[in-house]
């Protein structure tokens, strides 16, 4: 050891930045409806929460004998430890916010033509149609499967019955 290096000074600035950490990525949380997808060059009054995150990402980094931070991590519902887990989550939430205000435009009908584009330029009847036939962003997801049902404007089939003979019924009591 140095004289005049005191270890618990080095203790309290990386607890420190613990905190900090947690306090930036709780108020990015308040101000995107909970999402802690923090695109990696974000950054809040110069600290930077977008490396930062990368950098609780990876093996080395804030959580190295804290498995207390890994715990409080994993509880928070817009958490995620892989960037491509975060693509999905922003792909569902754009899909179920757009399929939202097309209810909302539309009587809460959600039958949506599969040419449709929305103003902003998404193609939300695509997404529909891929979500209906290929259960895109479904996977592994059965709340998101729960959302859709809980839906009065959903249908899983826009025709009476399916080329299989399947119906909305059949359908919907396969996911319930």
């Amino acid at each position: 050891s140095q004289p005049g290096w005191e270890w618990s000074v080095q203790k309290e600035t990386f607890e420190q930045a613990w905190l900090t950490f947690q306090s930036e990525l709780l108020k990015y949380a308040d101000a995107n409806n909970g999402n802690m997808e923090v695109p990696q060059t974000y950054t809040a009054n110069g600290y930077p929460l977008g490396q930062t995150v990368n950098k609780v990402r990876s093996p080395q980094s804030y959580l190295n004998g804290h498995p207390e931070r890994r715990k409080w991590l994993d509880s928070q519902p817009g958490w995620s430890w892989s960037v491509q887990d975060d693509y999905e989550l922003h792909l569902w939430l754009t899909f179920q916010s757009e399929l939202l205000k097309y209810a909302d435009a539309n009587g809460s009908d959600m039958k949506v033509q599969t040419n449709y584009i929305t103003a902003s330029g998404y193609k939300l009847g695509k997404q529909v149609s891929n979500v209906r036939s290929s259960n895109s962003y479904l996977k592994g997801h059965p709340d998101r499967i729960r959302w859709l049902l809980d839906q009065p404007g959903w249908k899983w089939l826009t025709h009476r019955r399916s080329h299989t003979g399947e119906t909305d019924a059949t359908r919907r009591a396969h996911w319930e």
